[in-house]
């Protein structure tokens, strides 16, 4: 008996063993399956991120969606540089606001983030969300476009304009970076989708693409079909989504010669965003310089306010983009402000400014319509300083361009590369450029040789917008 026994316990116990290994075996190969599917989805997918990266800076593409947008808004509203033409409105300021902009915004005005939530749409529920989202936060940090989804930055709620619809102040609120992405930079991506749907059909077709332009049509028209009403709104206000806010400068000096030249950038040609563009530096997000997700609510509500600062928004985009000082990048520093105000290009324009050798002065607001975002734009005139032109050689890029060059163009020259049909422009730029020409520090300075009046043609008022009895757009308080 006790024998048997035995005997039964031994095989008992060696079919346990093979059932482990059996286990073992097969949790190795399974692990081994899971990686090998987990590695093809992620090549699958930078397969894919490489794909729009490339084909939304490609050339057709560009005709394409230029071709749309110009179907949808008209080509009236569009900025005009001599013959060349560019998908951004742009809004002349009022007047010549000075340094340091106190008159352009009320700090006490700022709508906070946790009030605004309900206001906006759900992003979670936008058509091609998910899609997108895949593209935008990669597991791949090669490229992952958004690596701080819940950034808090500034949001346009609505622009005040004058009757002849130049710019008298804006308002804004606090909102979080994802609401931005999802969208107005999800607008891209739609006519992304439009481009691969119907790139090969002829352009007589193309009026019927308004219709299936559905985020584009919920924003200017609260519905999903093209209406054709009150697209004015979404130039003017931040209607139906979270239109971050950018800050951009043009910054042109004297050189030892006495010759006024210009700051540009020519991004490298091997980076993944608009390669071989060139951009008017800096020009970036308007955000907190200071954050720690960790904070309490009543913290993170005087964070905020303390942060809602124009002057620091540019002067830490000077930094990073003209000088390569990515200290305040990621929004860890100690006390941003007081840093900002520290570093020694930023001591030597504030003392340009108040010797008088240096004229820092709002130009208008620039609503970019791929993304329909609104970026603050300004210039920055430097006149005789040797203290400035020292600065020159420590120009240099910051991580985000690369390879690419920060350059110094006469500006005999900078009109050159504006209107030439084979320069790749941001948008944004060119909006910025044609608000400067039409700005006094320009007139004082250009040469005679260029036709002022022909330089840069405004745009009109956007078509079919509703006007009140002084000829205003009735929705030009921004009321949403």
């Amino acid at each position: 008996m006790i024998k048997l026994f035995f005997l039964y316990s031994i095989e008992d116990f060696l079919k346990e063993i093979v059932l482990i290994v059996i286990g073992i075996v097969l949790g190795v190969i399974l692990e081994f399956i899971r990686k090998k599917v987990s590695l093809f989805k992620e090549k699958q997918n930078d397969k894919i991120i490489n794909e729009y990266e490339k084909t939304i800076c490609d050339s057709e593409f560009i005709n394409f969606r230029n071709t749309i947008l110009e179907e949808y808004y008209g080509s009236d509203n569009w900025t005009k540089i001599e013959e060349r033409k560019f998908p951004v409105y742009s809004f002349e300021a009022i007047s010549n606001y000075p340094y340091p902009f106190d008159e352009l915004y009320d700090k006490s005005k700022l709508k906070l983030l946790e009030k605004q939530f309900n206001k906006i749409i759900d992003f979670k529920k936008i058509k091609y969300y998910k899609e997108y989202k895949n593209l935008m936060e990669n597991k791949n940090e090669k490229y992952k476009r958004v690596k701080r989804p819940k950034y808090p930055g500034y949001m346009l709620d609505k622009i005040q304009l004058s009757k002849e619809n130049k710019v008298v102040y804006f308002t804004a609120w606090a909102g979080i970076y994802e609401q931005n992405v999802y969208t107005s930079h999800i607008l891209e991506y739609e006519l992304y989708v439009m481009y691969k749907k119907y790139k090969n059909i002829t352009p007589d077709y193309y009026h019927k693409i308004k219709n299936e332009l559905t985020i584009r049509n919920k924003i200017h028209f609260g519905k999903e079909t093209f209406d054709g009403q009150f697209m004015f709104d979404a130039f003017s206000t931040g209607c139906n989504r979270a239109s971050l806010l950018g800050v951009q400068l043009i910054v042109l000096f004297k050189d030892k010669d006495k010759q006024y030249k210009f700051i540009i950038m020519e991004r490298s040609k091997d980076v993944a965003a608009r390669p071989g563009f060139y951009q008017f530096p800096p020009s970036g997000g308007f955000e907190v310089h200071k954050w720690d997700n960790e904070w309490d609510t009543r913290k993170r509500e005087n964070i905020i306010k303390e942060n809602f600062s124009i002057e620091h928004a540019i002067f830490r985009e000077y930094l990073e983009e003209v000088f390569g000082v990515e200290n305040y990048v990621s929004g860890e520093s100690s006390d941003a402000t007081k840093e900002i105000d520290g570093e020694q290009q930023v001591k030597t324009i504030k003392s340009l400014i108040k010797n008088g050798t240096a004229k820092f002065e709002f130009l208008g607001i620039t609503v970019e319509l791929v993304t329909l975002r609104h970026e603050l734009s300004f210039v920055l005139r430097i006149e005789d300083s040797d203290e400035f032109t020292e600065n020159i050689k420590f120009f240099k890029t910051n991580h985000e361009h690369k390879g690419g060059k920060v350059l110094t163009i006469p500006k005999n020259d900078i009109n050159e590369i504006i209107k030439s049909e084979t320069r790749l422009i941001n948008e944004g730029s060119a909006g910025l450029w044609y608000l400067f020409s039409k700005s006094h520090l320009f007139k004082e300075i250009v040469s005679p040789s260029l036709p002022l009046d022909n330089l840069s043609q405004p745009p009109k008022r956007p078509r079919n917008s509703p006007k009140n009895e002084n000829g205003n757009n009735n929705r030009q308080n921004g009321s949403r």
